[in-house]
């Protein structure tokens, strides 16, 4: 049975590079990931995370990005090697809840669907904060189906959960709720009050230890060495300060409705599949058939079902609900927030697929896993294409205007003189330099929400990019337009009149203009 469970995970992580390894090779999917490599970077060269360079994330999100390079090694195809693992893994968990509270075709079922729709999210294939996060999140939600919660196991759960609370800080709300129902889920039919009260308490310690600690050995380093403002300024004040400039959850949440179902539907037309029609069909199976397949499961939950199938169940929802609350209440909307939702989605899809066919056999099982396979992988395959085409041209595989421009200031900038990068900031990773700022995020200089906590307050964008250019950088990358100055007419003027005065385009590359110093 143990052999069994480990050939499942090596399914899965085979079919997770299968899914993922075209992309690889691009250089940026997605700009926050480059993010998270130049904060990794800083805490193996032994920085306390914001202490050197830093952003609106938790603090474990730096900690993990540098064991991934440090044990995986130093270039962008490690990082998404190390998302393809996190994902495999969070499969191979999603299979072990489905077959621990369904059955082992639940569990298998949702796991693929689990692999292949993680990759359609726009920025999926890229290794982003979600995909870690769901990691330990699985991993305690294993510990709890069809398990006993001792104090023990409480303790655990409540570490997990802390644990990607502190890589997706908006999972702070599933540690609540999810403490707050576990707690208080007991039996106690012909037990006294006096009871019922010293084991939710016993209970309530357990898992909240189990949390207490996490948060401990966050800010214990920022403790021992006087910086404890810090910590508390950047986990707790600066993320207050990001969700409440954001959208309403109101709004948060229509936009993720709209994603979803423009992913399945044409825009504008409701009663046809959106294109490429893999990517629409598995969207369909997985966010349809989650919903669909959650009313399966409640109204099975009515007939005569174990104590031990009830009770996880619940659990179950009680993780999706509080997990989409938590994305909605954090404010912002970007598409990848979804893949926090998708290993429930693919379990309560896979839950209602096995339910309505539960006399199904093992060989329409791998039927329907064949069929979901070859629908999936169709819209990957120009990935696989291009890929061949760069292959037996003998051209470098990685690819994208980011490694170009670190090739030509490798030779332009032998000094290694200071570079700002308004855009694709991976450079600065790739040519081995520190940013002209510890907010390495270049959006981060357009949101005074940020720079007034993490600088001081009433600094502007105008007054921070002043200082960035007073320090006369010998080449500075940018756009034509950069779209998050739009609303800042000082500082875009400000911008582009260093450029007209004091630099000189000398390369274009893929849109981006690479000035140097008079």
């Amino acid at each position: 049975m143990l052999l069994m469970k480990y050939l499942i995970f090596f399914y899965f992580f085979v079919l997770s590079l299968l899914m993922r390894f075209p992309f690889f090779f691009k250089d940026v999917i997605d700009w926050d990931e480059s993010t998270f490599i130049l904060l990794g970077q800083s805490v193996l060269d032994g920085y306390l995370p914001y202490t050197d360079l830093l952003d609106v994330k938790p603090p474990l999100l730096s900690v993990v990005f540098a064991l991934f390079i440090f044990a995986l090694g130093k270039s962008i195809v490690a990082v998404r090697l190390a998302g393809a693992i996190c994902v495999a893994l969070v499969a191979w968990f999603t299979y072990i809840v489905g077959q621990k509270i369904w059955n082992y075709k639940t569990g298998l079922l949702a796991g693929t669907w689990f692999v292949f729709i993680i990759s359609f999210i726009l920025s999926g294939q890229a290794t982003m904060s979600e995909h870690l996060a769901l990691v330990p999140m699985m991993g305690a939600i294993v510990l709890i189906a069809k398990s006993k919660l001792t104090p023990g196991r409480l303790f655990w759960v409540g570490f997990l959960i802390t644990v990607a609370s502190m890589i997706r800080l908006n999972l702070a709300y599933v540690v609540l709720i999810v403490g707050f129902v576990t707690t208080l889920n007991i039996p106690f039919q012909g037990q006294s009050f006096s009871w019922f009260v010293k084991k939710v308490a016993l209970r309530g310690l357990a898992y909240a230890t189990g949390s207490l600690v996490v948060v401990s050995l966050t800010f214990l380093p920022y403790l021992l060495t006087g910086q404890f403002s810090i910590w508390w300024q950047n986990v707790v004040v600066l993320s207050l300060n990001y969700a409440n400039s954001q959208l309403s959850w109101l709004r948060a949440m229509q936009f993720h409705f709209d994603t979803i179902l423009f992913t399945i539907f044409e825009k504008g037309n409701g009663l046809m599949l959106a294109k490429p029609f893999g990517i629409a069909f598995i969207s369909l199976l997985v966010w349809l058939g989650g919903l669909l397949g959650l009313g399966i499961v409640a109204v099975r939950s009515r007939k005569k079902i174990s104590v031990w199938q009830r009770r996880d169940t619940i659990a179950l929802v009680v993780f999706f609900a509080s997990t989409g609350l938590s994305i909605v209440r954090g404010g912002a909307a970007f598409p990848h927030y979804l893949i926090q939702l998708v290993p429930f989605a693919a379990l309560f899809a896979a839950a209602g697929f096995t339910l309505v066919f539960e006399k199904a056999r093992n060989w329409q099982i791998a039927i329907a896993l064949f069929l979901s396979i070859a629908i999936a992988i169709q819209p990957i395959l120009p990935e696989y294409r291009q890929f061949q085409l760069r292959a037996m041209a003998g051209n470098p595989l990685r690819h994208g205007p980011a490694y170009e421009i670190a090739d030509y200031l490798k030779q332009a900038n032998r000094d290694r003189k200071p570079v700002y990068m308004a855009i694709d900031h991976i450079v600065y990773w790739l040519v081995e330099q520190k940013p002209l700022t510890n907010l390495i995020h270049p959006s981060n200089i357009s949101r005074n929400y940020v720079l007034e906590v993490t600088i001081a307050p009433g600094t502007t964008t105008e007054i921070e990019l002043a200082r960035l250019l007073a320090q006369k950088p010998e080449f500075i990358v940018t756009l034509e337009n950069i779209w998050y100055l739009e609303n800042k007419n000082i500082a875009k003027a400000l911008f582009e009149e260093t450029l007209r005065n004091d630099y000189r385009l000398v390369k274009e590359i893929q849109g981006r203009q690479i000035y140097q110093r008079r």
